[in-house]
């Protein structure tokens, strides 16, 4: 079976989940896909809630950093799989477009939302030619993807 937006589940960039291709407004459904995400042992991406499993699509990566924590020199992260984790520096990337993303949860992709980043954007500053993140002792390069 194809996944797409108009077939089977599919997650938008924005975070909103679409199931053949209608919105699933239910909040506590929407949660409970976000926390389901995972990888096949194919490394395809599914939603798994125990004995049932699907595949899903996603128009970009699969979870969001919905906001940050900057306890000490870390950065902790707050993920939409209702997750908390820090950040992998060495995952760390900026798109094309001016949006960061990394790895998170495993090796899930994760992109950053506007708030997130914006909590982070006081802290970087340019440095050799390129761009760091400073938090605390930390020196992290932003590197472009």
């Amino acid at each position: 079976m194809t996944v797409d937006a108009q077939h089977g589940l599919y997650l938008r960039r924005d975070g909103t989940w679409l199931e053949d291709g209608e919105e699933v407004t239910h909040p506590r459904l929407a949660a409970l896909l976000h926390r389901s995400i995972a990888r096949a042992p194919d490394g395809s991406l599914v939603v798994t809630t125990g004995r049932d499993v699907r595949p899903i699509a996603c128009e970009d990566l699969p979870l969001r950093v919905l906001w940050v924590d900057l306890p000490g020199d870390d950065v902790l992260l707050h993920l939409s799989n209702e997750r908390t984790e820090p950040l992998k520096p060495e995952s760390l990337l900026v798109d094309v477009d001016d949006s960061w993303r990394c790895l998170a949860d495993g090796n899930l992709g994760a992109r950053f939302t506007r708030a997130a980043q914006l909590q982070l954007a006081e802290h970087v500053t340019e440095e050799s030619g390129g761009f760091v993140l400073r938090v605390g002792a930390r020196t992290l390069p932003l590197r472009a993807a």
